[in-house]
């Protein structure tokens, strides 16, 4: 089953899985309606991803603050970071294989990659 975001839960969804798939769609647009099938299928497959769409007419803040411009958008998450974001739509392997590459990703490396922050009070 895909989970469906908004701006109230998104944050707390990508946060506490290890790899979110994010369907950005509008039900107006054909590939979009031609890729659900595809999410459908290889989320059965992949019980240990979290699956979720983002109706862009309906969650247009949401759309806006994740740069949608074209959908599909497809957007990967491994925790908090975007591993992969792409207009168009995808095939079972091609998605699986995304999946695979951004489960092998180490999470330590990309906290080691971001530039250093201070807490100003």
């Amino acid at each position: 089953m895909l989970k469906n975001l908004d701006v109230n839960n998104v944050d707390e969804v990508v946060r506490n899985q290890d790899v979110t798939v994010i369907d950005f769609w509008a039900p107006w647009c054909g590939p979009c309606l031609a890729f659900e099938p595809v999410m459908e299928q290889v989320s059965k497959q992949h019980p240990e991803v979290c699956f979720a769409k983002v109706n862009i007419d309906e969650q247009k803040q949401l759309a806006d603050d994740f740069g949608v411009r074209s959908v599909p958008m497809i957007m990967i998450f491994r925790r908090e970071f975007v591993v992969f974001a792409e207009s168009g739509t995808q095939t079972q392997e091609s998605l699986k294989d995304l999946i695979a590459q951004a489960q092998k990703i180490d999470l330590d490396t990309l906290h080691a990659q971001l530039p250093p922050h201070s807490d100003i009070d």
